[in-house]
């Protein structure tokens, strides 16, 4: 019985070395892509890396740290204490893998930067965000920025509560204001309109974001725990440090639904386990802010809406009403943030989401590739040893629906996220790598 995980173990590791050197060498083209060039995507091949070979010292250091803390939390379930070192931990990491290129971490340059972010460079230019709200769903359309017209303002908004916050604290600008100034001058023009408290807010932003990501560790390993025990629960926290959609592209504002979705899946869990209607109002509300967001959080509240009624289907005979009863205060949760704005600024949800449709461009990438690719990249992003996991449980999940045995909590988590990825994936509207690996 020892033998199959040990097994299982090396077998993720030689499976994970194999598939980056062929990666990194380019021996198979297709795993960066469909083909290049075209209207289609693949992610570009850079010989040499930008890479600085001796600051792979930096994240192999942290990466020794976090075996140090693994060994040392191997036994004993672990405490917020040693929860919140794995945290720092992880932000650490992230950052050394970003300190790994020629350049060095360029992560304000990238917040900065209109084409590659497109949140925060319209926050800055907005005085009166009531009256923005109000003007939204009809501006919506002709705004420059492409990420605001296929998008709700919830990103942008919460860049300008930031900005707002800095911009009440001047001792923070004064503090930089004599390291910014000359290395401002010096920036490309596209860069010239900031100023110095839009690039302190900024700055902050940049490391606020992947630290609310890195927050996820809290209700992942609550979760794990809940469904699988302490062990499953720690394990469940390492692998999330690592995974390489989160540290690649830091510090994107999609880094902020893993939060999200870590924490409404917790919140729909207990809910549902504790007979606690808050905790599925409030896992509503999670996905609810997710959604004023950006509609990428739309398979997360398909996922848990199936998940309670999968939930509730196990035990239809004895608990239909408490069922009806748990989806509609979940569903008021989902809509609760959408109506208070509506009331409060005329913020019209339907008139958003149509704008958000229309204004998508698909950018007439093939359907039925997207639909072969979309999963190997979903998977290839969120770790191998995560996708093997995942794959693994489903097959047993299938043994279990063959055989007919009883089906557990965890069965019911599995099969709604794998119906809601099924269902994002047929449905056609993730077309490019730099789209499903939000998923």
């Amino acid at each position: 019985m020892k033998r199959k995980p040990a097994f299982l173990v090396w077998g993720i590791a030689a499976l994970t070395l194999g598939i980056c050197f062929v990666i990194t060498f380019d021996l198979i083209p297709a795993l960066r892509g469909p083909i290049s060039g075209g209207s289609e995507w693949q992610w570009r091949h850079v010989s040499p890396p930008d890479l600085a070979a001796w600051k792979l010292v930096l994240p192999l250091g942290v990466v020794a740290i976090i075996g140090l803390w693994a060994y040392r939390t191997r036994v004993a379930p672990v405490s917020n204490m040693r929860l919140l070192m794995l945290l720092g931990l992880a932000l650490a990491f992230r950052l050394a893998v970003q300190e790994t290129n020629v350049n060095g971490v360029s992560v304000v340059a990238r917040m900065l930067n209109p084409a590659y972010f497109g949140y925060f460079p319209p926050a800055t230019a907005i005085d009166d965000m009531p009256q923005f709200l109000r003007d939204f769903a009809d501006i919506q359309p002709s705004l420059p920025y492409y990420r605001l017209t296929t998008h709700p303002p919830g990103n942008t908004v919460f860049y300008w509560l930031i900005i707002k916050v800095v911009e009440a604290a001047p001792a923070l600008t004064r503090l930089a204001e004599p390291f910014l100034t000359p290395r401002m001058a010096a920036w490309p023009e596209s860069l010239q309109g900031y100023s110095v408290p839009d690039v302190v807010a900024a700055g902050i932003s940049s490391l606020l974001v992947p630290f609310l990501s890195a927050l996820s560790i809290f209700p992942l390993y609550y979760l794990a725990g809940q469904l699988f025990g302490a062990r499953v629960a720690r394990i469940t926290v390492l692998l999330f440090v690592f995974v390489p959609a989160l540290t690649l592209f830091m510090p994107v504002s999609d880094d902020l639904y893993t939060l999200l979705a870590a924490l409404a899946f917790w919140l729909t869990a207990s809910g549902l386990t504790q007979g606690s209607n808050r905790r599925l109002w409030l896992a509503g509300v999670v996905v609810g802010t997710g959604l004023f967001q950006s509609l990428s959080i739309i398979p997360l509240a398909v996922a848990a809406g199936l998940f309670i009624t999968i939930y509730y289907v196990a035990q239809w005979r004895t608990r239909w009403r408490a069922g009806l009863v748990s989806l509609l205060i979940f569903s008021v949760g989902v809509v609760t943030l959408w109506a208070v704005l509506w009331l409060a600024f005329g913020l019209n949800p339907i008139k958003v989401f149509i704008n958000c449709l229309t204004n998508y461009d698909a950018r007439g990438r093939s359907y039925w590739l997207s639909v072969i690719y979309n999963p190997y990249d979903v998977l290839l992003f969120v770790g191998i040893p995560v996708a093997v996991h995942f794959i693994c449980a489903l097959l047993r999940l299938g043994q279990r629906l063959v055989a007919r045995r009883p089906l557990t909590l965890p069965d019911y988590l599995l099969l709604a996220f794998a119906f809601s990825m099924l269902l994002l994936d047929v449905g056609g509207s993730l077309r490019g790598g730099n789209c499903s690996r939000l998923f």
